[in-house]
């Protein structure tokens, strides 16, 4: 047990020119969910710039903010989209925006919060936070997809964050200078299957998430995969 006494905070100037960008991306089979998936990971490791912060709403759309101009995003996002098969007709949207209206685009609402707070969902969640997802494994949660998960008509979403990788400022603190434990996770995966309303969320619904994470995770026998 500790007892935080102290922080210690840098701020920084907000950056005032923000590409605020979302494209589609719904492969349409197992095979192709995990190439996308395989892509993704490896531009994470080795491509992505501190500049771009992204996530996958699997299987909707890849969204996220390039802190930069619009030229230079261009040159950094244009090779994924090649890869990713995301073609000129499909490529969504993306706009400049300051900083406030950059959070709103990602804060579920307006900013501003009641007096009294009384927003509530009732859900079962997982996480995964692999440094390095296995062919196998990517295969897996791909499968895992198709035969079951799509086939659920609840609210459900599989979150993936392109957390790490050499150029992310997660990465770039050492793995014992804080308590934070998931410096060398390359995805942070959010599982979560949601009961909207005041309708409890049934128990056993639970195996639904459960069974894709165990899926993921004996795809690769011994893999150390952080929660």
């Amino acid at each position: 047990m500790g007892i935080v006494t102290q922080f210690k905070l840098k701020t920084f100037t907000a950056p005032e020119s923000n590409i605020v960008f979302s494209y589609q991306l719904a492969p349409t089979n197992a095979d192709a969910l995990a190439k996308a998936l395989s892509v993704l990971q490896d531009f994470t490791i080795n491509s992505q710039p501190p500049e771009l912060n992204m996530r996958w709403f699997l299987m909707r759309e890849l969204t996220g903010v390039y802190y930069g101009s619009q030229s230079d995003f261009d040159k950094v996002i244009t090779p994924l989209l090649t890869q990713l098969n995301i073609t000129s007709s499909s490529r969504g949207t993306n706009s400049t925006k300051g900083w406030i209206d950059t959070l709103t685009s990602f804060s579920n609402g307006a900013l501003k919060q009641p007096d009294v707070y009384d927003y509530h969902e009732n859900f079962y969640a997982k996480s995964l936070m692999p440094s390095y997802m296995s062919s196998a494994s990517l295969s897996a949660l791909a499968k895992y997809y198709f035969s079951t998960a799509a086939s659920v008509r609840r609210a459900w979403y599989l979150l993936i964050d392109m957390h790490g990788g050499k150029g992310s400022a997660v990465s770039s603190v050492g793995a014992d200078d804080t308590a934070y434990a998931h410096r060398n996770a390359t995805f942070k995966m959010q599982f979560y299957d949601i009961q909207f309303g005041t309708t409890k969320y049934d128990p056993s619904w639970t195996s639904f998430m459960g069974g894709w994470v165990k899926a993921i995770d004996e795809g690769s026998p011994g893999a150390n995969f952080g929660m």
